[in-house]
Formats: structure tokens, sequence, C-alpha cells
């Protein structure tokens, strides 16, 4: 029996990026938040990929200086569950796990060291940043596909796609709009649960009224 390929997107998937930039950030601006020039940034509010909900004076070279950082991954913190359950899922040998994620050179690679400390029995598939912005180039078909994400799941030609929604709110400028079958909890992703997920009816894609 073949093993089911189940593609895991990283950032606010497996671990909350969105606090490790806000505390990047407060780490860098300590001085400038101390004096009250800028506020302390919640993560819980961002709603922008580009963080200038929270962090207006945050630019487009600090987005790229805090995930090629070594320090994102000191601050990067699993979502609860996400360490038992991907381990469970690399152990079944219904699933074959693959992390497909996006990123620098240097974030791809911090990435990767990170990924293998945690899961070294797992496929790691990383994506430079260029002109394609998606994972489209990946072939994902008879797959299960996990991303916060939602033009990369609607780009990708996955069997099913997951958009995994970490306070299971659909407000983000990354996942607005999105009809399709979402998660907020990785003990929703348990083996049993994904192979549940993957023979429902109605889940090979989103659903329009």
């Amino acid at each position: 029996m073949n093993r089911i390929k189940f593609f895991i997107d990283v950032d606010n998937v497996i671990i909350n990026s969105t606090k490790a930039v806000c505390e990047w950030f407060e780490d860098k601006y300590y001085w400038t938040i101390r004096s009250g020039l800028t506020n302390t940034p919640n993560w819980k509010n961002v709603k922008e990929w580009d963080f200038q909900d929270e962090m207006p004076t945050m630019t487009k070279e600090d987005i790229e200086d805090v995930f090629s950082s070594n320090k994102f991954f000191k601050f990067a913190e699993f979502f609860p569950n996400v360490k038992e359950v991907i381990t469970e899922l690399i152990n079944d040998k219904r699933f074959e796990v693959i992390f497909c994620s996006i990123g620098t050179v240097k974030n791809i690679s911090n990435k990767m060291k990170f990924l293998e400390k945690h899961f070294p029995n797992a496929t790691q598939l990383m994506i430079k940043n260029g002109v394609i912005m998606d994972k489209s180039l990946v072939n994902m078909s008879e797959s299960i596909f996990l991303d916060d994400n939602i033009s990369n799941l609607r780009s990708s030609n996955s069997l099913v796609k997951i958009c995994f929604t970490y306070d299971n709110k659909l407000d983000k400028s990354w996942n607005s709009g999105w009809r399709g079958k979402c998660v907020c909890n990785w003990n929703d992703l348990t083996p049993d649960s994904v192979e549940k997920i993957l023979y429902q009816d109605g889940y090979g894609g989103e659903k329009y009224e």
C-alpha cells in the first residue's frame, strides 16, 4: 500500500510565525517601544501579511531580515500538540509527511535545520523566493495539502486542501474568502482524523454556494 502524501506548510501552520515576528520586532526596537515612539505589537491582532496593522514602521527589509535571522527560530514556538501529532503521522504507515515551505536561502537553511532537529524522519521540500510565490510547481496530485495561505491552496493540484487557521478566524489578508475545509487545532489532524477527512465527500476543493 502506497503512503498518502501529506504536504504541510511551516509558517503559521506548525510554528507561530506571526508571534515570532512580533517578538523579534520588540527585541530589535526595544528602546523605541520603551520611549513611547511606537507601540508594543500584539500578534493576535495581526491581520495583514506585511504586519502594517500592528507594526506600521516595519519595512519590507525588516520582514526579510526577521525571517532570515537566526533569532527567528529562537522566538518560534510550536502550536499546541504539533510535535505529538506530526510524530504520529510520521510513524503511521498510511502517510508520508512532507514539509513544503517558501523562503529566502537563509530562511530555508535555518528552517531545514529546525525541522531536522524536531522531525528527523520527515521529508522536506523547500522553495526559494522567486517569480512564483506559490507552490503550484509542486505536484501534489492524490495528496493532502495543509497551508494557512489560501493562494497556495487554490493554486495547488492536491486532492484535499485544508486551511489552517490558528485562531479559527478567516479574517486575515492571507485566508479571507476561503470556503473549503478548515482546522484550527492539531488534535483534529491525527492520522485517523486525516483519513476521515480524505474520504469524506466534498472536501476535494472549495465548496461554493
